[in-house]
C-alpha cells in the first residue's frame, strides 16, 4: 500500500509540472502568433495558434486568435469552426454567439447567423443593439425586408448613444428595397447631412425624384456638390452624373478608376445608371442596368437589393 501511494505521488509530481510547461509553451505560441498577426502574416499566425491548441486544447484564447486571423484572411467558414470551439468552452457568453453570427453571415450561412444573434439576446450580458443589427443584416440579405426593418428599429431603440446612428441608414436601405421612398428619406435625414464625398446625397436625390420632387432634389444635390470638399470621390462623381454634368460613358469610365474599398463600384454604378434611365422614361435601358447590378452577386450591398426591387417593380409594370 505504501509503495502504491508513493507511485501516485510521484506520478502527480511528474504530471502537474508537465501540464504547467505545456501551458507555458501554448502561451508562447499564442504570443508568437500575435506578433505575426500584427505583421499581417495570417498563415504564420494561424500555424502558431494551431500549435498552441495542440498543446492546450482548452485554451480559449488560442481559438479566438485563430478565428480572428482566419477572418482577416477571408476564411469565414474556418472562423465559424473556431468560434464554435470557443462557445463549447464558454457556452454562457452572449458575445461569442454574436461574433459567430457575424462570421456565419459572411460565410453565407444566413439562417445560422440569425439563430446565433437570437441566442445572443437570450444570454446574460447581451448586446441588444449589436445583436438586433446583426440579425437585421442577415434578414436583409435573405430579402426579408420587413423582418430586417423590425430588427433595425429594435437596434435603434436599444442604442443609448446620442451620436449619429448608422442603423438609420441601414433601415433606410431596407425601406428602399420595399419601395417605401418616404420612409427611406426620413431615415436618411435622421442620420444627418451627407458627409463630404458621400453618395448619400445622390441617394437622397433618387428618393426625392421617386416622390416627384426632381427639381427640388436637383437643386439640393447641386448645392451639395458645390460645397463638397472631396470632388475626386466616387460619391461626388455619382452626383455629377445624376444632375447631367457627366455622361454615362464618362461616369462608368471614371467609376472604374475611382478608388473605393470593397469594390462595390460596379453594383452601385449600374444601379444609379438604371434609376437615371428610369426617370428619363427608358424602362428597357433601366432594366438592363438593374440586371447588371444584380448580376454582380454582391448581396451585402444596399444597391444590390434596391436594384433587385426596381427590377421586380418594372416586371410588375410599376
Amino acid at each position: 500500500m505504501k509503495s502504491l501511494l508513493q507511485f501516485f505521488i510521484s506520478l502527480n509530481l511528474l504530471y502537474f509540472p508537465l501540464a504547467s510547461i505545456l501551458g507555458q509553451d501554448a502561451q508562447a505560441y499564442i504570443d508568437s502568433g500575435d506578433k505575426k498577426r500584427e505583421q499581417q502574416d495570417w498563415d504564420g499566425a494561424i500555424a502558431d495558434y494551431t500549435r498552441a491548441i495542440e498543446l492546450d486544447p482548452k485554451k480559449a484564447t488560442a481559438y479566438v486568435s485563430r478565428a480572428s486571423a482566419k477572418e482577416a484572411k477571408g476564411d469565414f467558414t474556418g472562423a465559424v469552426a473556431d468560434w464554435s470551439q470557443v462557445i463549447q468552452l464558454q457556452p454562457n457568453s452572449s458575445y461569442w454567439y454574436l461574433v459567430r453570427s457575424t462570421a456565419r453571415r459572411k460565410a453565407g450561412d444566413l439562417s445560422g447567423a440569425i439563430a446565433d444573434a437570437s441566442q445572443s439576446l437570450q444570454l446574460p450580458g447581451n448586446h441588444p443593439s449589436s445583436a438586433y443589427k446583426n440579425r437585421a443584416y442577415a434578414r436583409h440579405m435573405q430579402r426579408d425586408y420587413d423582418g430586417a426593418i423590425a430588427d433595425y428599429t429594435k437596434s435603434i431603440e436599444a442604442e443609448a448613444s446620442t451620436a449619429r446612428n448608422s442603423t438609420y441608414v441601414d433601415r433606410a436601405n431596407a425601406w428602399c428595397a420595399k419601395g417605401a421612398w418616404q420612409e427611406a428619406l426620413k431615415d436618411f435625414r435622421a442620420y444627418g447631412p451627407p458627409s463630404p464625398g458621400s453618395d448619400r446625397a445622390a441617394v437622397i436625390w433618387v428618393l426625392r425624384t421617386h416622390l416627384g420632387e426632381r427639381d427640388a432634389a436637383t437643386a439640393e444635390l447641386r448645392a451639395f456638390l458645390t460645397a463638397d470638399t472631396k470632388k475626386e470621390s466616387y460619391g461626388h462623381l455619382v452626383g455629377k452624373f445624376l444632375v447631367g454634368d457627366v455622361s454615362e460613358e464618362k461616369f462608368f469610365k471614371a467609376a472604374e478608376i475611382t478608388p473605393k474599398p470593397g469594390s462595390d463600384h460596379k453594383v452601385s454604378a449600374h444601379y444609379f445608371a438604371g434609376v437615371k434611365q428610369l426617370f428619363e422614361g427608358n424602362r428597357k435601358l433601366a432594366a438592363d442596368h438593374f440586371q447588371k447590378s444584380v448580376e454582380t452577386g454582391r448581396s451585402a450591398t444596399p444597391a444590390y437589393h434596391t436594384a433587385l426591387a426596381e427590377l421586380r417593380r418594372l416586371k410588375e409594370g410599376k
